[in-house]
């Protein structure tokens, strides 16, 4: 898990730019396409990137999308309309090379749907528009399927995610592991829904989802409008549960604070169970002996469980890079059996204080 903006790692901070993410977009775009197949994905697609190259990650909200809403609803007295991918093409990212070069001619800033572009786009390319899917197969789906010998376009609408999910005959049918309400919660994804209340019936709309399931494409300003200050305040929401950065010195400061209770560490890769409890200070005199070595990775808070710390620990074995997502929570019972409700499946460990 990555918290680093990956975009910009990317295509290079030299071409990166800070006030203009439709660019930006491009050139990763451009750069990405120039191979295909698992392993290029795992190295080349920002949802990889973002999740250390695991094939089950998803952009949650199509950038281009949202592109070419704007692009082809401001140049439609032109005549003109972008593609992504121009197929039968010797050059089929010549719309994008074109929308790089001729970004200011045809998106001009001074326009409102512009400026909300802009806005979503910035959001668009952080950690907060990426997800984990259950299974890697419903990435296809979310965009486009078939249901009863009938084309549904969803176009990666997450309204129209968030109501399939509960379908089994549609995407609910890669919740074979785990529900789809603890896959909405593990995804921070609680903020689509009325109050929080994860149901079909409490889905907030956006234009372009009739609520029924199936979404249409978006092509007058007033829907493009309304549906990018939807994306825009779904991903701020999103970005401020999920991404409360903490420092080292928090994390050490949080073990000094419970110097004098016990630690319950678990191996949750398998069936939950305990291997061993310890005092807090023993686990702070391990954190720092970890933090002499440098190998700590990314963290953050997840306020959605409280007081809960993730982090990863990079280490080498035989010469072989290691990364262990690890979990600390505070808990207010003395032993701990977690559910998936309360951890994230993929972990390997957890720890975790009474």
């Amino acid at each position: 898990m990555i918290m680093e903006n990956m975009m910009k790692k990317y295509i290079g901070e030299s071409n990166y730019s800070e006030t203009n993410h439709v660019r930006n977009f491009c050139l990763y775009w451009i750069k990405a396409s120039k191979g295909s197949g698992d392993e290029w994905r795992k190295e080349n697609d920002l949802d990889c990137l973002y999740f250390n190259g695991d094939l089950r990650a998803d952009t949650l909200m199509s950038a281009w999308t949202p592109i070419k809403w704007v692009a082809d609803f401001l140049n439609k007295d032109k005549g003109k309309k972008f593609y992504k991918h121009l197929k039968n093409e010797a050059n089929p990212c010549r719309d994008l090379e074109f929308l790089y070069e001729n970004c200011d001619t045809y998106l001009p800033r001074n326009h409102e749907l512009v400026f909300l572009l802009e806005k979503f786009l910035t959001l668009a390319e952080q950690r907060s528009n990426y997800i984990l899917l259950p299974d890697r197969r419903m990435n296809c789906d979310r965009y486009h399927m078939n249901i009863d010998g009938k084309e549904v376009w969803l176009y990666d609408s997450v309204p129209a995610t968030l109501y399939h999910v509960f379908n089994e005959k549609t995407l609910g049918k890669y919740f074979t592991d785990i529900t789809p309400e603890t896959w909405i919660k593990r995804e921070h994804l609680t903020v689509g829904f009325v109050n929080s209340i994860i149901a079909q019936d409490k889905i907030i709309k956006m234009p372009g989802f009739d609520g029924k399931g199936s979404a249409k494409w978006l092509d007058d300003e007033e829907s493009i409008t309304k549906a990018l200050q939807y994306m825009i305040a779904f991903l701020e929401a999103r970005n401020a549960e999920v991404f409360n950065i903490v420092t080292l010195e928090d994390i050490y400061a949080k073990l000094v604070e419970h110097e004098n209770k016990y630690f319950y560490i678990e191996d949750i890769s398998g069936k939950a169970k305990i291997i061993k409890k310890v005092y807090a200070s023993n686990v702070r005199r391990e954190y720092e002996m970890l933090l002499d070595r440098e190998c700590f990775g990314d963290m953050y808070f997840d306020p959605v469980w409280e007081e809960r710390i993730v982090f990863d620990i990079n280490y080498t074995v035989n010469g072989e890079k290691i990364t262990e997502t690890c979990v600390i929570k505070s808990c207010k019972d003395g032993i701990i059996i977690p559910t998936e409700d309360e951890i994230y499946k993929d972990n390997k460990i957890a720890i975790k204080w009474d």
